[in-house]
């Protein structure tokens, strides 16, 4: 909240971890530096840009000849992020294409697994075609979910007689009724897919983006674990403190800030059972003084259980210690540091 921090060299990205963006908000972010390089006559060393630096690049410098691992169905969707098998499927149906692939007889019916390329290539292609359609019902509610924000928006924002007023609210609370109606019989996958994606476009659209990787004015070098003295994975940071400090926060209140943030943003659930984690009522007290958690412009949400920490800005959580800081019933700093230890 205090300072601006920017990788300035670093090991890349590991393509395997489950929690990778979407394909197309990694190349909307690539697009933004590059402008942002290009206006400060900054490039990178060929040798010094990762794997993904090098595809990401080439595709947005070549779109015609796009070949990008991502694979995206008739719809346009593309699959949450390139995968190790994604590059194993467009091998194998190269190889069926050039007439390559082997040709392995049918299993017999006393061998349970099939671990011929020809299996291997179908078992591929089924899990991509779950996979795209998983993508496009999650792409659906999401959408849902910005329209029912660009309504709350309307309501708070616009110059509306208490009769629209009235309307609208209505249309909303239907709106957001039926929308809870269709997740309730998704799976917990499914809608740990829905939170995730939904969350990281939200962050990534706000103005300035949420993440400060979005923010960054170049691309970090890339630094190989060999090239230190004791091989490891290591980055280089850059800290630049913001002055003056839009957040400014007395001593006492600098401890509580860390104490509410160390219970606050281990966590994935929503805003309101947060709050009551950190104290029996909290969210009661806390968020009627926060009006930034309600607020869709100013990155809140109507509806306080479509919201997690993962999503809150700094406005969010300056507000949260101040409302913190006036609560008559909050526990005492050395309770709260005591349940701090333990956990």
């Amino acid at each position: 909240m205090a300072c601006h921090v920017e990788e300035i060299a670093g090991a890349g990205v590991d393509t395997q971890i489950a929690t990778l963006r979407e394909t197309f908000l990694e190349f909307e972010s690539s697009k933004r530096v590059m402008e942002r390089m290009k206006i400060q006559d900054i490039q990178i060393p060929f040798s010094r840009q990762d794997a993904a630096q090098k595809q990401l690049y080439g595709d947005l410098l070549n779109p015609a000849e796009n070949n990008n691992d991502a694979l995206e169905d008739r719809h346009g969707t593309t699959t949450a992020s390139p995968r190790q098998w994604h590059k194993e499927l467009k091998q194998l149906e190269q190889y069926r294409r050039d007439g390559k692939l082997p040709r392995v007889p049918r299993v017999p019916n006393n061998c349970k697994t099939d671990h011929s390329p020809v299996h291997r290539l179908a078992t591929l292609k089924a899990h991509l075609r779950h996979q795209i359609k998983i993508s496009v019902k999650v792409d659906e509610l999401i959408q849902e979910q910005e329209a029912i924000d660009r309504l709350h928006f309307g309501i708070l924002h616009k110059a509306l007689n208490e009769p629209e007023r009235q309307s609208k609210l209505a249309e909303l609370q239907q709106r957001l009724e039926a929308f809870k109606n269709r997740l309730e019989n998704q799976t917990k996958p499914f809608r740990g897919a829905l939170n995730n994606n939904g969350d990281n476009r939200r962050a990534f659209m706000k103005d300035p983006p949420l993440l400060m990787w979005d923010r960054r004015t170049a691309e970090p070098l890339i630094v190989r674990e060999d090239e230190f003295c004791n091989p490891t994975r290591l980055a280089l940071l850059d800290f630049q403190p913001i002055s003056p400090n839009p957040y400014s926060m007395t001593s006492a209140q600098s401890v509580t800030f860390d104490l509410l943030m160390g219970g606050l943003l281990n966590q994935r659930n929503n805003t309101i059972y947060c709050l009551n984690s950190l104290a029996p009522g909290a969210a009661d007290a806390i968020i009627p003084r926060v009006p930034a958690l309600q607020d869709p412009q100013r990155g809140g949400r109507y509806d306080l259980s479509d919201l997690r920490i993962r999503c809150f800005t700094p406005e969010m959580f300056y507000g949260i210690v101040q409302a913190w800081d006036n609560w008559p019933f909050k526990p005492l700093i050395s309770e709260m540091a005591a349940v701090s230890e333990e956990l």
